[in-house]
Formats: C-alpha cells, sequence, structure tokens
C-alpha cells in the first residue's frame, strides 16, 4: 500500500509541476507578445506623426498659394526655418508662423505688428525631426520628416510645387 501511495503523490506532483511549467510558458509567451504589440503601436505611431505633419504642411501650402502670400525664411525664433502666410480677405491682417522647434511642429497665429513667440504657439504634432527649404528656381518646397522605427531613424519627403510666385 505504500508504493501505491508514492506512486499517486509522485504523479500528482508531476502533473501540478506540469501545470505550472505550462502556466509559467503561457506568461512568458503573453509578456513576449505585449511587447511586440507595444513595439508596433509606437512605431506605427511615429510613422503616423511624420505623415500627419507632412499632410499638414502640403494642406496650408496648398490652401493658401495664391498672391505670393507664403514666404520662407530661416532662423526663425530658435534658428528653425519657417513658413509664413499672410492671410487675406476676412482674415487680413493675421499671419501663420509654421516651424519645427523643440521635437514638435509649432504653428502661430497672430496679428500683423506681433512678434511671434514660443508664448503664442501651438503644437501640431510630435515628430523627431522636420525640415523645410524652399527652392527659387523650381518654385517648391522640400519637406521632410524624420521619424524612428525600432532604433532606426528614416525620412519621409515631400515636394510641393507652388501654384503662385
Amino acid at each position: 500500500m505504500t508504493g501505491t501511495r508514492i506512486n499517486k503523490t509522485t504523479e500528482t506532483l508531476l502533473v501540478v509541476l506540469l501545470i505550472l511549467a505550462l502556466c509559467f510558458s503561457a506568461v512568458v509567451l503573453m509578456d513576449a507578445g505585449r511587447k511586440a504589440y507595444s513595439r508596433i503601436l509606437e512605431n506605427n505611431s511615429r510613422l503616423t506623426n511624420a505623415r500627419i505633419a507632412l499632410s499638414y504642411v502640403n494642406m496650408r501650402i496648398r490652401q493658401n498659394d495664391f498672391g505670393g502670400v507664403i514666404t520662407y525664411e530661416k532662423n526663425f525664433l530658435n534658428g528653425s526655418e519657417v513658413l509664413v502666410i499672410e492671410h487675406t480677405g476676412i482674415e487680413k491682417g493675421m499671419y501663420t508662423y509654421i516651424f519645427y522647434s523643440g521635437g514638435a511642429l509649432w504653428e502661430i497665429y497672430i496679428p500683423s505688428g506681433v512678434d511671434p513667440g514660443m508664448e503664442d504657439a501651438e503644437r501640431i504634432v510630435e515628430v523627431e525631426g522636420f525640415a523645410m527649404d524652399y527652392h527659387e528656381e523650381g518654385n517648391f518646397f522640400r519637406i521632410s520628416a524624420a521619424y524612428s522605427q525600432d532604433g532606426k531613424i528614416k525620412t519621409m519627403e515631400r515636394i510641393i510645387g507652388k501654384k503662385t510666385g
């Protein structure tokens, strides 16, 4: 009888150990899946933010591309490039400044005669890098946004032709 009792105890202990091993494996697998999912979401979020930044600047240029109301300046506020839009019509006398500073794309909307400052700025979207340049000879803007994906910095670029000079 003692031999049967030891066998049952051993079997029970082995079954419990097997169940514990399966539970541990399931927890490790779920944790790995959670980390992979988080990484994918973070990469996707950074890519989406870069697309938003490019799309936003593209839209603002397209909306205001008439009569020379769009200008490009260097060395704005913190030495960054800035897209300046002089509004017409109902918004006459207002200016919009779009620029990159401190890891984000910013916009300032102020009346003429007021010096723009960061206290007037509204953050549009966070991006890891942003650059714009105006090419007078081709009458186009070249804009690019940087984002990281799996630890590597990648860049998206758009070329936006102006209809007016």
